[in-house]
């Protein structure tokens, strides 16, 4: 039997792992689930959002339950050959490298990575916010050799090479966090260095928060999704970049380390989620 590693990725929010239904706001607001309630909050800290269109069909069939407070959102419930084609909320994937590798069936997208140092980078390019929480689910059909995987959730992005990071690396020692930023270069620059995650299950919950300017304030915490959240953070930066300081898009990216040996490696997301704070 293949061996899949689940993890649950949210930025200040809660996800039932049934890419049919969602759960937001499951601290200080009131929950709503199933596509079917409301939930507090705004769109403040410099939100907007353009869909691309001129009516509410355009954005692939946003659930018209989904709150006003949601930038992206996406199920991934639909067929693609080549790419992620377009989110229920959020506009067009933009793939930045490694479309053909890339492709959506029944609630999934999947992140092929044939050969170590390959990379796949997709963004949602129609939105623009500056603080969020992120959410999205991923697995992987076997856990990379060497340094392993590196799966990260993309914030405030202004490019391929200037963006902050929430990150999950995965090898057969361990799961390691960090958070992570590109400014400029295709190398990047660690806000917290990484910091290993006992991980008795397959199924892990991460939360990570992006908020504020000079400086932007990131965290990042971690917990197996079968067990009760922590109250305090595993990972906490600032950082003041000068071109991360402003409203970016939101995106997904994945890379395999060029010291893995048994590629190919597949990542599949699902319920990809950004939330304006």
């Amino acid at each position: 039997m293949r061996r899949v590693w689940w993890l649950s990725v949210a930025l200040a929010g809660c996800l039932d792992l049934d890419p049919a239904h969602y759960v937001f706001a499951c601290q200080d607001q009131t929950c709503a689930g199933g596509g079917g309630g409301s939930m507090g909050g705004g769109s403040g800290g410099g939100v907007a959002m353009s869909d691309g269109g001129t009516d509410g069909g355009t954005d692939g069939g946003a659930d018209a339950g989904v709150d006003a407070g949601i930038v992206a959102f996406d199920r991934f419930l639909r067929s693609e050959t080549r790419g992620l084609g377009r989110a229920e909320v959020g506009g067009a994937w933009t793939t930045v490298y490694g479309a053909s590798n890339m492709s959506v069936d029944a609630g999934l997208a999947f992140f092929n990575l044939p050969a170590p140092t390959n990379s796949t980078s997709a963004a949602l390019t129609e939105i623009s916010a500056r603080d969020v929480e992120l959410t999205v689910q991923l697995s992987v059909d076997k856990v990379a050799d060497g340094s392993g995987t590196y799966n990260s959730l993309m914030a405030r992005r202004q490019s391929a090479t200037k963006t902050y990071a929430g990150r999950v690396r995965l090898n057969q020692t361990n799961a390691y966090l960090s958070i992570t930023k590109l400014d400029g270069t295709t190398n990047d620059t660690a806000i917290v260095a990484e910091k290993p995650m006992s991980v008795a299950a397959t199924a892990i919950a991460l939360r990570f928060r992006v908020e504020g300017a000079n400086p932007t304030t990131l965290r990042l915490r971690a917990w197996p999704a079968d067990a009760g959240e922590p109250s305090t953070w595993d990972l906490v930066g600032s950082d003041a970049t000068p071109e991360l300081q402003d409203a970016g898009h939101a995106g997904l990216t994945v890379y395999l380390s060029g010291s893995a040996t048994n590629a190919p490696v597949l990542t599949t997301f699902r319920t990809f989620t950004v939330k304006g704070l």
